[in-house]
């Protein structure tokens, strides 16, 4: 797990990413779609069941707190030049 104050991350995107929530609620309807398949034919099968889950969870979603200050996450995900130059 990544520390989020190293990325530059304040306010609410961090607050909002300190917890397992954003992970966790998603998670849970996958479960309860997917819960009464008992016998899955194959891995794409269970990837279908996974998706639809997913898909329902979507219609649940809300606006991120904090979205505005999402360009200051990828840049702290990014890696700089200088350790581009290091691992080559």
């Amino acid at each position: 797990m990544f520390t989020i104050t190293d990325l530059g991350l304040t306010g609410e995107l961090a607050r909002c990413l300190a917890t397992t929530n954003v992970i966790e609620s998603p998670n849970s309807v996958v479960r309860r779609v997917s819960g009464r398949v008992t016998n899955y034919k194959d891995v794409e099968m269970a990837l279908r069941w996974t998706a639809a889950g997913f898909m329902e969870a979507e219609k649940s979603f809300k606006k991120l707190r904090g979205h505005a200050e999402l360009k200051t996450l990828i840049d702290g995900l990014r890696p700089n030049a200088q350790q581009l130059k290091k691992a080559a």
